[in-house]
């Protein structure tokens, strides 16, 4: 069975559609019925991009690549908007926090340090080795001044297809891998 979404009620009605197996969700973007994010190249803002990947979402009938999906799309829309508009103000390995006296001096590479539990286990060779969808929504109090803030129900992905238990341990869980975290999400479904 199909069901059609329009602009006007998308996201009740995704929220109400998603967890049907028997229907396939449909949105009518300009004048195109797009079942997943393949049936349209171009997007005209952020809102149209996670409308048609919650389609694409809403669509894979399987929770384990359903939430495997959802975790890429939102990881690599949050690393985008941290290195697109330079957030964390990086040079040098020295973040804006740690140059503003709002992190510990001794600090490179800003928050994957803590004064008391040292460089992050996942940093090898300048890089994080996993992709932790926690550390990604993580925004240190420096950028939280400044009202720089990504929270699990501003990402309409995280929003409307997961459950409280679920957006916590999304939130909480700082230096979880994918592979885990899935499974705790499978497990607190």
């Amino acid at each position: 069975m199909d069901k059609y979404i329009r602009e006007d009620s998308f996201y009740k009605d995704i929220k109400k559609y998603k967890d049907k197996s028997n229907i396939t969700v449909h949105y009518l973007y300009d004048g195109k019925d797009i079942t997943n994010e393949k049936d349209i190249k171009k997007y005209k803002d952020q809102d149209d991009y996670f409308k048609v990947c919650s389609i694409q979402a809403a669509n894979i009938k399987d929770l384990k690549k359903r939430y495997s999906y959802i975790y890429d799309v939102v990881c690599d829309y949050l690393d985008k908007e941290f290195i697109n508009k330079n957030i964390c103000g990086f040079k040098d390995n020295i973040c804006l926090s740690v140059k503003n006296n709002g992190h510990c001096p001794e600090s490179k590479n800003g928050c994957c340090y803590g004064r008391n539990r040292g460089l992050c286990k996942n940093f090898k060779n300048g890089t994080c080795t996993i992709k932790s969808i926690s550390c990604k929504l993580f925004t240190c109090r420096y950028l939280k001044k400044k009202k720089i803030r990504y929270k699990v129900n501003d990402i309409p992905l995280l929003k409307y297809f997961f459950n409280i238990r679920q957006k916590f341990i999304i939130d909480t869980s700082i230096f979880v891998d994918k592979k885990e975290m899935i499974e705790l999400l499978l497990k607190n479904k």
